[in-house]
């Protein structure tokens, strides 16, 4: 999911108001696509040493878009990780690129092209945030 997107979409995931059975499925299926890469990406950087860079995107983009949590600032967590706010940044920057890579790779699985991976990134985004 572009989370850039579906951040300044919902702010919080959206929510379904008179969803079909499709849509509940579809959306539950979606949620759990994202959470796989989430896994992955927690993974690697475990295996890498780069805890900092998943729990920032964690406290930046994850927890406030898939789960409505108030979004920590940059300065709150390089004060916690002992960084600039520019390192910061660039941390999220990388764990961003990580996770729409590991999405790509969960799609890729069933997707025939790049177009298709793609085009299902996008509806999968805005069924997320249909409200």
């Amino acid at each position: 999911v572009d989370m850039d997107a579906l951040e300044s979409e919902t702010g919080a995931g959206g929510g379904v108001e008179h969803a079909t059975p499709e849509d509940i499925f579809m959306r539950v299926w979606a949620q759990r696509l994202f959470a796989e890469a989430v896994k992955n990406l927690q993974a690697e950087f475990q295996a890498g040493g780069k805890q900092a860079h998943y729990e920032i995107f964690l406290a930046c983009l994850w927890a406030p878009v898939m789960e409505g949590a108030a979004p920590v600032s940059h300065a709150a967590l390089g004060q916690r990780f002992d960084l600039t706010e520019k390192e910061v940044s660039n941390r999220l920057i990388t764990a961003k690129r990580g996770y729409e890579r590991h999405l790509r790779q969960e799609i890729k699985r069933y997707a025939l092209t790049e177009t298709d991976v793609t085009a299902e990134i996008q509806d999968l985004t805005r069924l997320l945030a249909a409200k």
